[in-house]
C-alpha cells in the first residue's frame, strides 16, 4: 500500500477556499492531515471530521453525482438503470444517509458516513427546507437528466469512446500537480467533458471549465480547439447539453494559475517541497457571514 504524502498540489476548490478564508484553508488542507489516524493529534482528528461535513445543498449535489456516476458506469457496460429505479435508489440513499447523520455514525468513519452541518451545529431544519433544498433538487435533477436524451445518445457510442466517469485525476502544470474531477468524459469527434451542476451558473464556472479543458488537452494530447466542455445545470430544467461557447484565453488561464499557485506558496514556511504552512499567515476572513456556514466554526479561534 502506497504511503500517503502531504505534497503541495492545486485544485480549483483549493484555490477558492484559499481566497475565501485562509484560516479555513489551513484547517482543511494542513491541520486535518493524518486526522484519519487514531494516534494523530486531537486537532487533526477533529478538523478531519469537520472537513468531511456537508450542508444540505452539498448533500443534494453529492447524491445526484453519486447516482449519475452509477447510471453512467452501468450504461457504459450496456446495463440500464431505469428512471424509476434511479428515483428509488435516490429515495433510499436519502433516508439511509439522513439516519446515519442523526445517529452520528460519522464518529466511526467520517469518510464513510454523512455528517450534516445542520445536525452537527443544531440548526433548525424544517420539512419544507428539506423538501426544497434536497428532495426537490435531487428528484428534478434526475428527471431532467433522463428527459434530456443524453442516455440515448450514449447508447449510440462504443464502450471505447467512454474516457472517464467521475474519477479524480491529475495533470502536471509546470512543477505543480493539478487535481481535477471531471464528471464524465468521452470522445466523439472531439473530446467532450461534462460537468453536472445542481446549483445555478456562477462566475467561477468559466475558470473551472477552462481548467477542465487544459486537463483534457494535457491528458489526451488534443488541441484545445478540439475540446468541448459542457456545464450541465440539471436542476434548472431539461438540459440541452450545449457546449460552453467561450473561447479559452490561454494566456489569461496560465497567468491565473501561476498567480494562484504563488499565492499558496507564499503561505508556506519553507517551500512546496516540505509543504508546511505558516499559521500566522492564515487569518480568519473578515466576511463574518461566511463564518455562519463554515464547517470549522467549532475549532476556529
Amino acid at each position: 500500500m502506497a504511503v500517503l504524502k502531504n505534497e503541495f498540489s492545486w485544485s480549483f476548490s483549493r484555490h477558492k477556499l484559499c481566497c475565501e478564508c485562509r484560516r479555513a484553508y489551513y484547517y482543511y488542507y494542513y491541520a486535518s492531515w493524518e486526522g484519519w489516524k487514531k494516534d494523530s493529534s486531537e486537532l487533526a482528528q477533529k478538523t478531519y471530521r469537520l472537513k468531511k461535513m456537508q450542508n444540505l445543498d452539498m448533500w443534494a449535489g453529492s447524491l445526484v453525482h453519486t447516482l449519475l456516476q452509477e447510471i453512467l458506469k452501468n450504461r457504459s457496460e450496456k446495463n440500464v438503470i431505469t428512471y424509476e429505479q434511479a428515483i428509488t435508489q435516490a429515495h433510499t440513499a436519502m433516508a439511509v444517509q439522513w439516519r446515519q447523520s442523526q445517529e452520528q455514525r460519522w464518529q466511526e468513519s467520517p469518510k464513510t458516513y454523512l455528517n450534516l452541518f445542520e445536525h452537527y451545529y443544531h440548526k433548525k431544519v424544517s420539512q419544507e427546507l428539506i423538501d426544497r433544498k434536497v428532495k426537490k433538487k435531487v428528484y428534478e435533477s434526475i428527471k431532467n437528466f433522463y428527459d434530456s436524451g443524453f442516455l440515448e445518445y450514449l447508447d449510440s457510442l462504443g464502450q471505447e469512446q467512454f474516457l472517464r466517469i467521475e474519477e479524480i485525476d491529475s495533470f502536471p502544470f509546470e512543477k505543480t500537480k493539478m487535481y481535477v474531477v471531471p464528471d464524465f468524459a468521452l470522445r466523439d469527434g472531439s473530446v467532450k467533458l461534462y460537468d453536472w451542476k445542481t446549483g445555478r451558473p456562477n462566475p467561477d464556472d468559466t475558470r473551472q471549465l477552462s481548467c477542465y479543458a487544459l486537463y483534457a488537452h494535457t491528458k489526451w494530447q488534443v488541441p484545445l480547439e478540439k475540446v468541448k466542455v459542457f456545464p450541465v445545470y440539471l436542476a434548472l430544467g431539461i438540459p440541452g447539453f450545449d457546449p460552453w461557447q467561450e473561447k479559452i484565453d490561454t494566456v489569461e488561464l496560465i497567468t491565473f494559475l501561476r498567480q494562484s499557485i504563488r499565492q499558496m506558496h507564499a503561505l508556506l514556511l519553507t517551500g512546496p517541497g516540505e509543504n508546511k504552512i505558516d499559521y500566522a499567515k492564515c487569518p480568519r476572513t473578515e466576511n463574518t457571514r461566511r463564518c455562519e456556514t463554515c464547517v470549522f466554526q467549532e475549532v476556529c479561534v
